[in-house]
């Protein structure tokens, strides 16, 4: 009787051993081969249990938002390539997927007209990583100090105005940089953006279940968190519209 007890637990935790023993590539490799055959949930299962030992590349983050896409879960597609994104700004083939999960989102908002200045740096901003900008800044600073080395270093006239025009230059685009880094870095901390993840959700005038409905949203749509109270997030979409929602109804970019 012992001995059969002790076959069954053997039996039990073996399983369980073996998927503790199983490494990311192993994961990733199952998640590709389920994805190719069509058994999304496997696959989305193999990708979430490689991020969730803290694995977040590129190719666990966009593969998920392939494998929800195909699986009909839009708001988490969405979601995961706006993630890839945050990681990867400028990414083509995130991009075009994303556009593609867009097109099936219920709302449609129009963006409030910018300035050019504004959408410029937006657009700007959300070009690059905030280590590429860094780096950069870094790059503009050693120029700007090589050149007031010699502004300083030399009697010559012709030198001393080249040094001063490269500081001038240089200067301005460290000053740039710097500034750019930090509104990058705050934007990819803060994650203030969200997307919504039910079907439809109901946006309240006020943080209270009781409150006046104002308007509806649909899964997939992205807004942008202002505030929260108790269990109410206060968002805002891109036409200005705001509103409060329930927190569980929305995840964080």
């Amino acid at each position: 009787m012992i001995r059969r007890l002790i076959l069954i637990v053997f039996a039990v935790l073996l399983p369980a051993s073996a998927l503790i023993a199983e490494t990311p590539a192993e994961s990733f490799g199952k998640g590709i081969a389920a994805y190719k055959v069509g058994d999304y949930p496997e696959a989305i299962r193999q990708f979430l249990a490689i991020e969730q030992e803290g694995y977040d590349s590129f190719a666990v983050t966009y593969n998920l938002g392939n494998s929800y896409y195909k699986n009909g879960n839009l708001g988490k597609a969405i979601l995961y390539y706006e993630r890839t994104l945050l990681h990867h700004p400028g990414n083509e083939d995130v991009v075009q997927n994303l556009n593609i999960a867009r097109a099936r989102i219920r709302d449609r908002v129009d963006p409030m007209p910018l300035l050019f200045f504004v959408r410029w740096w937006n657009d700007l901003q959300s070009s690059f990583r905030p280590e590429s900008i860094f780096y950069a800044s870094f790059l503009f600073l050693c120029i700007v100090a090589a050149a007031l080395f010699v502004f300083f270093g030399f009697q010559r006239l012709f030198l001393r105005r080249a040094a001063l025009s490269v500081v001038a230059v240089f200067g301005v685009l460290f000053v740039l940089s710097v500034v750019l880094y930090t509104a990058r870095l705050d934007d990819y901390r803060s994650h203030r953006f969200a997307v919504v993840m039910p079907s439809k959700v109901t946006v309240l005038s006020t943080p209270d279940a009781s409150a006046v409905e104002s308007f509806n949203i649909h899964e997939g749509l992205k807004v942008e968190i202002l505030d929260s109270e108790k269990e109410f997030y206060h968002i805002r979409l891109l036409d200005g519209k705001n509103g409060w929602v329930h927190r569980d109804v929305i995840e964080r970019i």
